[in-house]
């Protein structure tokens, strides 16, 4: 039987399968790399936020002629599906400073856009977000978040007032608490939910508009008619996954994935924003992950 939450998993997983959009959106796409990124921003300037991922079935020797093959395979096939414009139309690409294969992705794809003008890459941009729980630290983010800002207007030819940035953080708020609620559904006694179905469920960022993946994951966190998962729960650390292909090895041997501590998981989701200012942004940010 066909209930609200086996629909909202159906849609969602459709949408997980898409490199880009599965919809066509009316508003720009702007792309962006690494849970620094404040999507909040993307969203206030008018932007789709949608979170890249390449695919293990890629070619990536055209992108292995940039970045080299001792690189992460994940950023290779990452620059093959920007560079084969496989994730739709983008008004540009926000790569956050989190680990040295985004930045190595980042001056590659400058470097192209400086010797290679007729590239079709969208421009780029590296927002470099600092962890450090200082004050200093504090002011540095919100300098950079500034910039970053500025930067999005001009891409999306839209200015931040402070009332598209409030309605840009009440409705990722939003979408946090869905799917905190939707990755509950793994950990409970028993599993309604396969890792592998919650990392994609995780995964579809950007890929529907916000207000109907919203939607989605309050149906789906209602749970009817989902099945009890059996088999020994285990917990995935280490490196990240940018696809369920693990995820679903480990799950067909009798196991059921309960969580990860990785940026393309559960950790992505992180806390609230507590306010609607930059300074509130640059604090999340600073202190999640």
């Amino acid at each position: 039987m066909t209930t609200a939450a086996t629909a909202a998993l159906e849609r969602l997983l459709e949408a997980y399968r898409s490199p880009g959009p599965l919809d066509t959106p009316t508003e720009p796409v702007i792309g962006y790399v690494g849970q620094d990124v404040p999507e909040e921003i993307l969203t206030a300037a008018g932007a789709r936020a949608l979170r890249l991922r390449g695919s293990p079935g890629w070619d990536t020797g055209r992108a292995d002629t940039y970045l080299g093959t001792g690189l992460d395979p994940a950023v290779r096939a990452l620059l093959a599906g920007l560079l084969d414009q496989r994730f739709g139309p983008l008004a540009g690409v926000v790569v956050s400073s989190d680990c040295d294969a985004s930045q190595r992705l980042f001056y590659v794809m400058r470097e192209i856009h400086r010797v290679e003008p007729g590239t079709a890459l969208p421009p780029v941009h590296l927002v470099d977000v600092l962890h450090l729980p200082r004050p200093s630290t504090l002011r540095y983010n919100v300098t950079r978040l500034r910039q970053l800002q500025a930067v999005v207007e001009e891409w999306t030819g839209r200015r931040v007032t402070a009332q598209q940035l409030a309605s840009a953080v009440t409705a990722h708020n939003a979408e946090r608490r869905g799917y905190r609620e939707v990755v509950a559904l793994r950990r409970s006694h028993p599993p309604r939910l396969s890792g592998q179905e919650a990392l994609a469920v995780l995964g579809v960022k950007g890929r529907l508009p916000l207000g109907e993946l919203v939607t989605l994951l309050t149906d789906l966190a209602g749970g009817e008619g989902l099945p009890e998962r059996a088999g020994r729960r285990v917990f995935v650390t280490g490196s990240s996954h940018d696809s369920t292909d693990v995820y679903r090895e480990i799950e067909h041997r009798g196991a059921v994935v309960v969580g990860e501590d990785h940026d393309h998981g559960e950790l992505h989701v992180g806390a609230d924003v507590r306010e609607a200012t930059l300074e509130a942004l640059a604090e999340r940010y600073r202190d999640n992950g």
